[in-house]
């Protein structure tokens, strides 16, 4: 790396050469803000809402998830955006009533529950005496909906338990990720977005080389 007066200097008959005009080469990017945890779990253990457009879609590829990875004891998902309808629990109550299923915002700052995960997470009106209806949205009956913001939202997605080798998993596939866009170095803005356990997962692939 350097000028391209130093590089011609290191040239010898050995030297392949390739000309990329008068184009930057760099070795390698560093991304200053990343969280690459959690976005690893997303691409690998998450429903990926992104091809969604309506409430309806997101339903539905939440449907064939669940149907096609049976099992599981909660189904998170990600990537949705809000559409001109506000979601509710009872759409997601279709696919399952007894599954929790949690579904999060493309920005990370909402999520749409449907009542196992409710329960599982234990919302109920009393969350309305610390939060206003922009974060914990109710009906026109002033019932709990399942679609909250910002606070109460990032904090059930804290809750959300990954096992070690979930979250060692998770940074594996967002390295490969990583390196496919030509980031060699980066800054985790949020390593404990999981809690511990996602400390750990960087110090257990660290040691392991």
């Amino acid at each position: 790396a350097g000028s391209k007066r130093v590089a011609l200097q290191l040239i010898d008959e050995n030297t392949e050469i390739l000309d990329f005009g008068d184009n930057f080469i760099y070795p390698g990017f560093m991304e200053g803000h990343a969280h690459g945890l959690p976005a690893g779990n997303i691409k690998g253990f998450s429903i990926d809402l992104s091809e969604g457009k309506t409430l309806e879609d997101y339903v539905e590829i939440t449907r064939k998830y669940v149907e096609d990875n049976p099992g599981r004891k909660i189904y998170t998902g990600n990537s949705w955006k809000l559409d001109n309808e506000e979601p509710t629990a009872s759409m997601l109550d279709e696919i399952s009533r007894d599954i929790p299923i949690a579904l999060t915002t493309q920005d990370g700052h909402s999520i749409w529950l449907n009542t196992a995960a409710m329960e599982h997470f234990g919302i109920d009106e009393k969350l309305l005496e610390t939060y206003s209806t922009n974060e914990v949205h109710v009906d026109e009956e002033g019932k709990l909906t399942g679609y909250l913001s910002e606070e109460p939202a990032i904090a059930i997605n804290s809750k959300i338990v990954k096992s070690d080798e979930e979250l060692r998993e998770s940074l594996l596939i967002w390295q490969e990720y990583a390196f496919s866009q030509g980031i060699t170095a980066a800054l985790d803005a949020h390593v404990a977005y999981f809690g511990y356990p996602s400390i750990k997962a960087y110090a257990d692939l660290s040691k392991a080389g």
